[in-house]
Order: structure tokens, then C-alpha cells, then sequence
């Protein structure tokens, strides 16, 4: 199965008051049915878990900052949208397997989703760092993840705030003034899902680029959650996110960093919309 991949989110640079005006998502928590047919059942007894790993220190990279304070922000906003969050410090490599090892064993049955958060160090190749070494995301997050019986058919969001490379955006200067969407087995029915169904992920930048400024995607993330979190689809707040990082132009006495860009961007295999309206009773701990 192919990602929908979406790079440049090619958004328009619209006011967030144009949007609020112009789009009811933005000015009410209802929808109407057949919208609530196109969007993710988030109907279990908790909305899920908000997992948090994040590097600062290693032992062969230089030492990356904000890590505690990204935990903290992801911790307020996520908590408010019902996630039961928890942060993983600098762990090594062997260390974060382990976490996610056990983390497969557990049941999901009554979680609406799961979310992960990364901000570390990464090279091309989808490698990131641990505290020691660097390994690879999809096959240690992205396919453990997958694997886990209790979230089928149920989102799996994966945010990745880390450098995929060593080229440089530069950007590119335009005049254009932009304006800111079966098998059958006797009578049981078998359904098959593919391992890759229902991910999202959203990166601090594409294949191949850097990714400048250790907070900035994460920072943007939460700011757009914040606002839009309860109102919103999935995708949306991240392309709003998207809209105020591509703002961001790197300050170098290097001439070669000086002045370059940055933009996120996201792949999914989502088939709905997912919301994260308010449940009666969120659970915010565990």
C-alpha cells in the first residue's frame, strides 16, 4: 500500500480569522452525520495514550535543548485533549526497545488512538539517535506499533521532530500573493487490514533536509492543538503547524544556513478524519 504523501502543503497562507469565519470546523465541536461517517470512531472509554521520547544528551552528538520543555509542553496539551501522556528521557537505544516491547503487550482495547512523539537527532535513511547510537524508526516505532492487535483499525499518530538528512532548503523567491482543505469463512466474517493501515505521520522536514531549531515543529504542533485541537481534523492542525514553520528562516554566520527554510512534511495511510472531541470523563495518567 502506497502513503498519501503531502509535502509542501500547498495551504495558502489564509489568516487563522479568514478561517475561523470561513470554516464551521474552527467555530463549533459539532458536525453534522456525514462528516461523523468519514471520521474515526473515538468512542472508547479513554482517548489514549501520548508517549513522549525525546534525546538531549549523547554520547557522540552534540547536545540537543528544549527536550524538557517540549515534555512539558506536550504533556499540558495533549492531557487537555484526554491523552494519558508519559516522557522518555534520553534513553539508549536498547532501552527504548525495551519500552516499546513491553509497550506491545499491553491492551488497547478501550483507547481511541495512540500518539507518539519524537525529537532527537536523524540522519538520511529514516535513522534517528538514541543516547548511543542510531537506529532505524520504522522498523523500531512504526512497525512495533503497527503490530499491536488492539489498535487495528484505529489511528496510530507519529510525530517526528529530527533532522532526515544533510541538504539545505534554501527556499525559492516568489511574487505571487497567496490567499489563505472478504473472505468468507462459513458464517464468520473475516476482514483483513493491511500492517500499514491507519498511520499518520507528521515530520519536522522531508526526506533528505534538515531540520532546524530544536523546537520549533513541536512548539508549532502543540500552539495549533492548543487552539484547534477540539474543533478540527487531524490533518488541518497539522497543516496549520505547517503554515507557521514555513515562516521560519534559519540566522547563520554560515552563508551556506543562512536564510534557509524549513517545512514539514507528512505521509498517512488514513482512510477517515480524526477528531479529538471532548469524552465525558478523560483519563490523564497511568
Amino acid at each position: 500500500m502506497n502513503f498519501n504523501m503531502i509535502s509542501a502543503f500547498s495551504t495558502g497562507e489564509a489568516s487563522e480569522t479568514k478561517l475561523d469565519k470561513e470554516n464551521p470546523v474552527f467555530q463549533s465541536s459539532s458536525c453534522d452525520k456525514e462528516s461523523i461517517r468519514k471520521s474515526y470512531p473515538m468512542d472508547c472509554k479513554f482517548r489514549g495514550r501520548c508517549l513522549f521520547f525525546g534525546n538531549g544528551l549523547f554520547d557522540v552528538k552534540r547536545k540537543r535543548d528544549f527536550i524538557n520543555e517540549d515534555s512539558l509542553l506536550i504533556k499540558k496539551t495533549f492531557t487537555n485533549l484526554g491523552f494519558k501522556t508519559k516522557s522518555y528521557i534520553d534513553l539508549e537505544y536498547q532501552n527504548i526497545k525495551h519500552t516499546l516491547d513491553k509497550l506491545t503487550r499491553q491492551d488497547f482495547t478501550n483507547d481511541d488512538c495512540i500518539c507518539i512523539f519524537i525529537s532527537t537527532h536523524g540522519e538520511s535513511d529514516g535513522l534517528i539517535w538514541a543516547k548511543d547510537v542510531c537506529y532505524p524508526f520504522i522498523k523500531t516505532f512504526e512497525d512495533r506499533i503497527a503490530s499491536i492487535k488492539s489498535l487495528i483499525n484505529k489511528p496510530k499518530i507519529f510525530f517526528i521532530q529530527a533532522c532526515r538528512g544533510l541538504q539545505i532548503d534554501k527556499g525559492i523567491c516568489s511574487s505571487e500573493v497567496t490567499s489563505s482543505e472478504d473472505e468468507v469463512d462459513g458464517n464468520q466474517i473475516l476482514t483483513k487490514v493491511s500492517i500499514k493501515a491507519d498511520i499518520f505521520k507528521a515530520y519536522s522536514a522531508p526526506p533528505g533536509f534538515v531540520s532546524w531549531q530544536a523546537s520549533l515543529f513541536i512548539r508549532e504542533v502543540c500552539k495549533s492543538f492548543n487552539k484547534y485541537g477540539k474543533t478540527a481534523d487531524l490533518e488541518t492542525i497539522v497543516k496549520i503547524a505547517s503554515r507557521e514553520v514555513r515562516k521560519f528562516e534559519n540566522k547563520s554566520k554560515y552563508s551556506a544556513r543562512n536564510g534557509a527554510n524549513q517545512i514539514p512534511y507528512i505521509e498517512h495511510t488514513l482512510d477517515k478524519m480524526v477528531y479529538f472531541r471532548d469524552k465525558e470523563s478523560p483519563s490523564t495518567c497511568f
